[in-house]
């Protein structure tokens, strides 16, 4: 998501967005993590470097997630 030095036109409009585009990735992977796929094609994409620690490789799928969201304080 960029940011940019002017505010929306719409700030409640572009809120309600941020947040529907982030419930629509986290469905996917959840979805994704039920389904057994996660492991496969995330621990990869991620650079995890073991199966044998799930984790690591969801926090650093979500990691990615959390990167394209504002942050607290950021001007958007």
């Amino acid at each position: 998501m960029p940011v940019t030095t002017t505010p929306p036109a719409d700030i409640n409009a572009w809120a309600i967005g941020v947040v529907h585009t982030f419930q629509r990735r986290m469905v996917s992977l959840i979805t994704a993590d039920q389904q057994g796929r996660i492991w496969v094609r995330r621990l990869c994409h991620c650079g995890a470097q073991s199966g044998r620690n799930p984790e690591a490789g969801w926090n650093q799928a979500l990691g990615h997630i959390f990167a394209a969201l504002p942050q607290v304080g950021e001007k958007v």
